[in-house]
């Protein structure tokens, strides 16, 4: 039974994901002791029996469990995670990820110590550091517009959001709004004043690495990722002046637009059944300039052509472009080609 209120609370939204969930559990056992620490897992109706083992497993793990009634979508079992705790700091955590403990051990040593925030940016390894130093303390309006900017970006990683509790409550119109851009705990930054404190972390955790975490990305995954926060970060700046600099086209901004930009030319070399929507495309084409929007242009001339011809030109162009990105589309295209035939 605990006694006292948590100051962390570790929530993790999850759908049909068990054995990642297994693991990341398991990289969270040495924190089960901590009575300031509360893991708590949020069961989207999962029916691959998720909801099951938790059952069996809740004591022994010492976790929280809370299930749907139904699945809510991604959107809506992240609002629920945002809004579970009551008190102390929410850290959104996948269930794909692997926690490193010693870390976090540390990091629950300095919120004793008196580390005090609105936001912070947990680290993950495979991405940049913002601020460049860990448990420094900054008024939002020290930060620049870069590292605003890619405050938002790596932030969209559930992984990487921490956030009082307080400042959860106070922005929940906005959270559950941005449910519709697919990043409902952005909304938070649509509330944050210059004085809020902001803080960068450690790397807290990493990719599951495991084989079972391989898995292609539909387009629709890819649209809710890249439109989704596109919208996401134009309502930011429009709704909270503090981050008004961020509409700026950036580096990481770059790199996820032109990816959009290349799924495109991958639609028309190998006629994937994913291809984006003509409203995205236009969004994208409207909205960025330079080389995503050639290649937005190109892909348009070549779907003006019949198939065989377009189909010809776009992998000529990405086999000389990118020779590398070639091979990896045909791996792809030749894999799916083959269990369509095994399917069927």
């Amino acid at each position: 039974m605990r006694q006292t209120p948590p100051v962390l609370n570790i929530v993790i939204p999850t759908f049909n994901r068990l054995d990642s969930l297994k693991r990341t559990l398991a990289s969270l056992a040495p924190l089960n002791k901590d009575e300031l620490v509360s893991i708590c897992v949020i069961d989207n109706a999962s029916n691959d029996g998720t909801w099951k083992w938790l059952e069996a497993s809740r004591e022994q793990l010492c976790i929280n469990i809370s299930r749907n009634p139904y699945n809510l979508g991604i959107e809506g079992n992240l609002v629920r995670a945002l809004t579970y705790p009551q008190s102390g700091y929410v850290w959104l955590l996948s269930d794909h990820m692997i926690v490193d403990s010693d870390a976090v051990i540390h990091f629950m040593d300095r919120l004793r110590s008196g580390l005090n925030f609105s936001i912070a940016y947990a680290r993950i390894d495979q991405y940049e550091a913002v601020l460049g130093k860990t448990y420094c303390e900054f008024n939002l309006s020290d930060l620049t517009g870069e590292e605003k900017s890619r405050l938002v970006f790596y932030m969209s990683n559930i992984s990487a959001f921490v956030a009082s509790v307080d400042s959860i409550k106070s922005n929940i119109r906005s959270i559950v709004r941005f449910s519709g851009f697919s990043y409902p705990h952005l909304g938070i930054f649509t509330g944050l004043k210059e004085t809020d404190k902001v803080v960068e972390l450690p790397c807290l955790s990493s990719f599951d690495t495991s084989p079972s975490q391989k898995r292609t990305v539909s387009y629709d995954g890819f649209r809710s990722r890249f439109i989704g926060f596109a919208k996401a970060r134009q309502d930011i700046a429009r709704l909270n002046s503090t981050f008004s600099c961020i509409s700026r086209v950036n580096k990481p901004i770059r790199q996820l637009s032109s990816a959009l930009a290349w799924e495109v030319l991958k639609s028309i070399c190998f006629r994937n059944e994913h291809s984006p929507r003509t409203a995205d495309y236009w969004y994208c084409f409207v909205t960025y300039h330079g080389k995503i929007r050639f290649l937005l242009l190109l892909s348009a001339l070549l779907s003006l052509l019949p198939i065989k011809p377009s189909v010809f030109i776009a992998r000529l162009i990405v086999r000389v472009v990118s020779p590398v990105r070639y091979r990896k589309l045909l791996n792809e295209s030749q894999l799916r080609d083959h269990n369509q035939v095994f399917l069927e």
